[in-house]
């Protein structure tokens, strides 16, 4: 278009005002004009030169622009136009509707995994277990106090007592229709046991991360290990990892992995593969700390040589706590007198509590709800509560119950009536 066309681009209104129709548009490859809002807007039926094939007759390019835009199919493309920017055609409207439905239960549902969040970190906080013997979307409809639906969805349930968000996410689920299957699946959106396991490991990643990034700011640290066999009967071995961050000590737990080995270098590779996957260089580790077991103390084959050959500033501790417990052990078994007194402590505490009638006398005479303590040799504190009970400790004397025992033997040993020889 040349430039003395470039008054197509403007329409002269009876008041002199000139303005741009804005809907002319030239297309300089086909060299032609197109009306740019009937292209979109107009039907089928009304489709014109200008919205199909476009408009090539330039020198009665003034006429046949004015032609166009004074047509009913331009009036009636222009108000479909308007109609949309304005979002008063239907269908424009609905996709609007649905939009904000849709943001508003996005909304919604971020509130309600929130809770559920806070409900995990509490749940894990105090050590409780997750799970129920119910927990059908069923039972949450119901309110008998004899279903135990774990400790999850309990307080699910008692936190919806008082919050609506809450509250309308199980009224919806548990109105839904379920079939008779156990279990939490799709019935439970948010509440399933994979929903949870989900997040736990998400907060886990979170958490690790956290502790990663500490370690490897403090460049250098100290690792302690120790395994045990659990209920299953596996050997779950603990690694606890401890640096100093922001001129604090810390000691985190950074994995528990199920052994298959337990010989030096089989836990040396353990250790060195959790170690990679955090990032972190064994070459900077600075001390371990292990009991006094041969795969783990021995000075060729044990876990803190085979450590020792790629960190070498690191200095293998026997664990404090264990040797005192062993030295504690060994002289309350050498000495004839600890030996007697610890025996004849753990024989009064079964014998109270072999009874309860003996154990009812205990109490009576003891005003306290504090029980024997017998000792076991797996736990390093039973000989000291045991002791304490009875004779109280060195901070606080008075809180002996050793004359309560007394009077306890002595009301039993006057028993004229056999009272106590059977429970």
């Amino acid at each position: 278009v040349c430039s003395s066309d470039l008054k197509l681009y403007l329409r002269k209104l009876p008041n002199g005002e000139l303005v741009v129709r804005n809907w002319l548009s030239y297309s300089v490859e086909l060299n032609k004009l197109f009306c740019s809002i009937c292209m979109v807007f107009s039907n089928v039926k009304n489709r014109q030169t200008f919205s199909s094939e476009g408009m090539s007759d330039f020198r009665h390019s003034t006429q046949r622009v004015k032609e166009h835009e004074e047509s009913l199919g331009h009036s009636l493309s222009v108000q479909a136009y308007f109609r949309a920017i304005s979002n008063q055609n239907i269908e424009v409207k609905i996709n609007v509707d649905l939009a904000n439905q849709r943001k508003s239960e996005i909304i919604n549902n971020r509130e309600i995994v929130k809770r559920i969040i806070d409900i995990i970190l509490f749940i894990s906080k105090q050590h409780l277990a997750y799970r129920g013997k119910e927990e059908s979307s069923s039972s949450l409809a119901t309110t008998n106090f004899k279903i135990n639906r774990g400790n999850f969805l309990e307080l699910c349930l008692l936190l919806a007592k008082y919050d609506n968000i809450m509250k309308t996410h199980i009224n919806k689920i548990s109105c839904r229709k379920h079939d008779n299957k156990q279990g939490r699946g799709s019935h439970l959106p948010f509440l399933s046991k994979t929903f949870v396991n989900k997040v736990i490991l998400i907060l886990v990643s979170f958490l690790k991360e956290k502790i990663f990034l500490e370690i490897q700011k403090a460049k250098k640290f100290s690792v302690q290990i120790d395994s045990t066999q659990d209920v299953s009967v596996r050997e779950q071995c603990a690694i606890i990892a401890r640096y100093v961050y922001d001129g604090k000590v810390n000691e985190r737990l950074i994995s528990l992995i199920n052994l298959k080995k337990s010989s030096g270098l089989a836990l040396y590779n353990h250790l060195n593969e959790e170690l990679k996957l955090m990032n972190l260089e064994i070459a900077n580790v600075i001390g371990c700390s292990f009991d006094g077991a041969a795969n783990m103390s021995g000075q060729y084959n044990g876990l803190q040589a085979h450590i020792k050959n790629n960190a070498n500033y690191s200095v293998y501790t026997w664990c404090y706590a264990h040797v005192l417990n062993l030295v504690v052990c060994d002289t309350t078994e050498c000495l004839i007198k600890c030996k007697n007194l610890f025996g004849l402590l753990n024989r009064t505490a079964v014998f109270f509590s072999e009874s309860y009638k003996r154990d009812s006398v205990w109490k009576d005479q003891s005003n306290d709800f504090r029980t024997l303590k017998k000792i076991c040799n797996t736990r390093w504190w039973s000989k000291a509560r045991a002791l304490e009970v009875i004779f109280g400790s060195h901070q606080n004397i008075s809180d002996e119950l050793y004359s309560n025992l007394l009077n306890a033997l002595k009301y039993i040993s006057c028993d004229q009536e056999n009272e106590f020889d059977g429970k």
